[in-house]
């Protein structure tokens, strides 16, 4: 009976499976159900089964428009909460792998770098390494927003970090010694600085502009 359904594109409705000719006189034999309306279900445009309604008798009218409107709308709705789950469940796991590798991303930050933070191209904040706070005291949620001029320790530093950020925003990577930095508690604490520009994900490398850069690593 199921089998039939999937072959057909509509509601199969058999008011009497004995005198039917879409049941074949097998399956009657096998199941010996005398009356069957089912229709298929499909996920992701791919046929998953069947939802079905059937009884050992006949049926002494046949199946209205409606019930078999109901079987159909009801297929339809399996197929779709299946389709939803599916996403939800590969969703999830997408996020665990995320997950796993920012904690990768994390490790090799703090094993290779002092600290390791990043900034919109206006200059502020967005993401500082937990090992920040021991080099310049701030945790990283006291940096967060915070434009990267808080950390300067005098009148000169701002000109040459603002220098360094104009050649990234351009796409180059680039690198400053010994440069001076004001910790939380005053201190002058001097670092080696690479930055690189961080691209748009959605523009492929080859067509990736200046324009597309979006904050700088």
């Amino acid at each position: 009976y199921c089998r039939r359904t999937v072959d057909i594109d509509e509601v199969l409705a058999v008011q009497d499976a004995a005198i039917s000719t879409a049941i074949s006189d097998t399956a009657v034999e096998t199941f010996d159900l005398g009356t069957y309306i089912g229709a298929k279900i499909l996920v992701d445009d791919e046929i998953y089964g069947t939802v079905c309604f059937a009884d050992e008798d006949q049926r002494s009218e046949a199946f209205t428009d409606a019930e078999g409107f109901f079987v159909e709308l009801l297929a339809r709705l399996i197929g779709q909460a299946i389709e939803r789950r599916d996403y939800r469940r590969e969703l999830a796991e997408r996020e665990a792998e995320l997950n796993e590798q920012a904690e990768i991303y994390r490790a090799v930050i703090d094993a290779s770098f002092d600290f390791v933070f990043r900034t919109d191209v206006e200059g502020r904040f967005t993401y500082n390494s937990a090992t920040v706070t021991d080099f310049l005291g701030y945790t990283p949620a006291e940096l967060d927003g915070q434009p990267i001029t808080v950390v300067r320790p005098d009148e000169q530093t701002p000109d040459r970090v603002w220098n360094l950020v104009e050649q990234i925003l351009e796409g180059e990577s680039v690198e400053a010694r010994n440069l001076p930095l004001e910790t939380k508690s005053g201190r002058i604490v001097y670092a080696d600085i690479r930055g690189t520009p961080i691209y748009d994900g959605t523009v492929s490398r080859e067509e990736r502009t200046s324009e597309d850069i979006v904050a700088i690593q």
